[in-house]
């Protein structure tokens, strides 16, 4: 008989709203820009807003992490969205201007953070359903924008053009650029020539504030650390994994002469080939230790996905001290 494994405080909370879900009736789901409005609306309400459009993605990420454990975020596969600084992160999508469905997960996740034990999924369901749905095709503009404020993708841009030129940022956001393009052709198209000067770019780049761009990179980067604790396997932690983690890699780089905190944690916390070895080596000892009391060399060896040819120096040490 197998013993099983006792639940979690994480994964009853799922169960309970799952269970809701499976009662409701069948029903459509609510539109697009109805989850647009509700997500925005409830960062709005937490202070988590500045006007209608810009959201405090890092303070987001920060409510999530105190509701759920980095630990069983990586477990469901949840943990990168959650760093909440590239572009593709289901967290940062979810409170953007919705063009795509998001799992039952990520949903629980994210209400509960904000809504706490009272929360119940059929009534955000409800509540969700009460916003006005839009035509999508009133938003599409090819002329000139009739709207006085600016959308979330207009913000994303201006956003984007406080770091990059315009071509570099097209580079970075290839999506969010086309649909400016498409949308509101003659407003990028203005912004864009803003940044030129008789002829010549106008270099923005020399008048950030790099101190204060250091403490934020630093920021992600430490945030990153922390989601890669809890969950010991995954790919090597190299200097360009952490860069990729957090976006804007290539700014980075370029300019980490400037930034001595991002430099300084890169440099202590990038893992080596030989410690990615040894990662790898222990996670598959503790993996074998549950069938053998002293696994084989050659079956730990293979677990690790690793050879005799390839194994490090220091490797090859920590087999011997295990005496295998």
């Amino acid at each position: 008989m197998v013993k099983q494994s006792a639940g979690n405080v994480e994964s009853a909370r799922i169960g309970d709203q799952v269970r809701q879900l499976l009662k409701c009736p069948n029903q459509p789901s609510p539109a697009f820009s109805q989850w647009t409005h509700y997500y925005q609306s409830l960062a709005h309400l937490n202070g988590l807003s500045r006007g209608d459009a810009q959201i405090n993605h890092h303070a987001v990420s920060e409510m999530i992490l105190q509701a759920w454990s980095a630990a069983w975020l990586a477990r469901n596969n949840l943990a990168s969205g959650v760093s909440g600084y590239g572009e593709s992160d289901w967290l940062r999508a979810m409170f953007r201007k919705h063009r795509k469905g998001f799992s039952y997960l990520e949903h629980i996740i994210v209400n509960y953070a904000f809504l706490g034990n009272n929360f119940q999924i059929v009534e955000v369901l409800e509540k969700v359903r009460q916003y006005p749905v839009e035509d999508l095709h009133s938003q599409i503009q090819t002329g000139k924008d009739e709207d006085q404020g600016l959308s979330i993708d207009q913000e994303d841009w201006l956003h984007h053009l406080k770091s990059y030129l315009p071509k570099q940022a097209r580079v970075v956001s290839p999506a969010l650029y086309a649909r400016l393009y498409r949308r509101h052709r003659d407003w990028l198209q203005g912004v864009n020539s803003r940044r030129h000067i008789d002829g010549h770019v106008l270099r923005r780049i020399g008048r950030l504030n790099w101190g204060e761009r250091d403490r934020e990179y630093l920021d992600m980067l430490l945030q990153c650390a922390k989601l890669m604790k809890s969950d010991q396997a995954g790919p090597r932690r190299s200097r360009a994994y952490y860069l990729r983690m957090i976006g804007s890699k290539s700014t980075i780089e370029k300019n980490l002469h400037r930034m001595p905190l991002s430099q300084k944690f890169l440099v202590t916390h990038s893992e080596s080939v030989e410690q990615y070895q040894i990662r790898r080596l222990k996670n598959a000892y503790r993996a074998l230790r549950k069938q053998f009391d002293v696994p084989p060399r050659w079956r730990l060896l293979r677990a690790a996905n690793l050879s005799e040819e390839r194994l490090a120096d220091s490797a090859k040490k920590y087999l011997e001290e295990l005496e295998i």
